[in-house]
């Protein structure tokens, strides 16, 4: 999502246009809850991520990021020796969002775990 803002001075009759520093700010903070979220995980703090990748998927279940971060938190639920639990998060990745590469790759773990 982009914004659209500007600061006006009468005193100095000029319009300052603050979109690229609003937006920047936007896009860093994005970007920092992304790299949280994957540190924790690749640090093996599998409970914290599992909440970080969560919070994505409810703030924005129809959202770009919500099928990676749902299928995410079916791996953290694996890391966790949840099977029962990562079963139903890779179903509903495949079921929510059938066409996204996550789905793929959540069908092709529900194999695997089938065998």
């Amino acid at each position: 999502r982009r914004y659209n803002y500007s600061l006006y001075s009468p005193m100095d009759n000029i319009t300052i246009d603050l979109n690229g520093v609003f937006n920047e700010i936007v896009t860093r903070l994005e970007d920092e809850g992304a790299f949280r979220r994957e540190a924790y995980y690749d640090l093996g703090n599998f409970k914290l991520a599992l909440g970080e990748f969560r919070a994505v998927v409810q703030r924005w279940p129809l959202g770009n990021k919500a099928p990676d971060a749902l299928l995410k938190a079916a791996f953290c639920y694996l890391k966790m020796n949840d099977l029962p639990s990562a079963r139903d998060v890779l179903a509903q990745v495949v079921q929510i969002h059938p066409k996204s590469e996550a789905a793929r790759l959540a069908e092709k773990k529900l194999e695997e775990i089938r065998r």
